[in-house]
């Protein structure tokens, strides 16, 4: 949105996939990516009530909070497939409630959030064996590079406005105090943290005035860009079509079969918006429409028309009562 706002003339057909507005408080954005997890793991849990490859399969609404619960009460846990290399190990043998809270919440904002895979890793760690967690092999270097990278241009880009950790502390406090599912300390946070430490002055980060139609897209249940974020990001651009896909996560433009797919590649090939509509698979909100509620995480049918990576046995189409 930054380019789109210094750069108009340089704009023609442009979609915005998932939106990091400027101008977010620091505290609204970690509580917004917070509600969005909680809103992910509901999903994760709908999502087992219509597949019976998911190991809770059969055991009710609410299968999936309980056992992540469960599992954090019972922590530490061991992770007996970690194994050491040179006498040394390389991961972690021991998982404290912060560590799977880490873990899961890494799952839930992935971008392909993939249901099967944490729902077997939930079912292991609540036997007990918390390898699928935290027992894997230590991060390759250069992938701590890339991230140490992610950090340096998140922090000189972007004024988190706080200025002592006892600050950022009490923001913290004040989100996990609404934090039904105990999703923890999310990338936001982490983010927020590493940048107490950022020596450099930055700019003020200031909501932006976007004239320019542009195509912004989300859908309903993202936990790494929460949905909040775009509705934030549609004020600054006032003239754009907001296009919503009830689903899961980002990247739509990947789903080629959905309906909002192709309108992206309308308006990227031809210029074309699309027009103010709504359905099960997406809702079409022009310029100045209001948007309706984020709908209830059991409401909208899971599996390849939500979008999910791997949609494992669905044995429905349509949420289990």
């Amino acid at each position: 949105m930054q380019y789109a706002a210094r750069y108009p003339q340089r704009v023609e057909n442009f979609v915005l996939d998932g939106i990091v507005p400027s101008g977010l408080l620091p505290q609204h954005e970690a509580q917004t990516q917070v509600d969005a997890l909680n809103r992910v793991l509901y999903r994760a849990d709908a999502f087992c009530l219509n597949n019976s490859s998911c190991p809770f399969f059969g055991q009710g609404k609410g299968s999936v909070i309980t056992a992540y619960k469960k599992i954090l009460a019972s922590a530490p846990l061991p992770a007996p497939n970690c194994v050491a290399e040179g006498g040394s190990p390389t991961c972690a043998t021991t998982l404290t409630a912060f560590n799977i809270q880490q873990a899961v919440a890494n799952d839930l904002e992935s971008q392909g959030v993939d249901f099967p895979t944490l729902l077997e890793n939930l079912n292991s760690s609540l036997y007990g064996d918390g390898s699928s967690f935290g027992g894997s092999p230590a991060v390759p270097s250069n992938i701590n590079i890339l991230l140490t990278g992610t950090v340096l241009l998140e922090c000189g880009d972007k004024n988190y406005q706080y200025t002592t950790f006892a600050e950022w502390e009490k923001s913290l406090n004040a989100v996990l105090a609404h934090d039904p599912n105990q999703i923890g300390q999310p990338t936001t946070w982490q983010l927020q943290l590493s940048c107490l430490a950022w020596p450099y002055r930055t700019p003020p980060d200031e909501a932006l005035i976007i004239d320019i139609p542009m195509l912004l897209v989300t859908s309903d249940f993202d936990g790494g860009l929460p949905t909040e974020w775009a509705d934030s990001g549609r004020t600054q651009a006032r003239n754009s079509v907001f296009v919503v896909r009830h689903g899961d996560d980002h990247t739509t433009f990947s789903l080629s079969d959905q309906p909002s797919t192709v309108m992206m590649k309308e308006f990227l090939s031809k210029g074309t918006l699309p027009k103010a509509m709504s359905n099960s698979s997406v809702t079409v909100y022009t310029p100045g429409m209001k948007r309706a509620p984020i709908p209830n995480p059991y409401d909208v049918p899971t599996g390849e028309v939500a979008g999910d990576v791997n949609c494992g046995n669905l044995t429905e189409t349509a949420i289990l009562p």
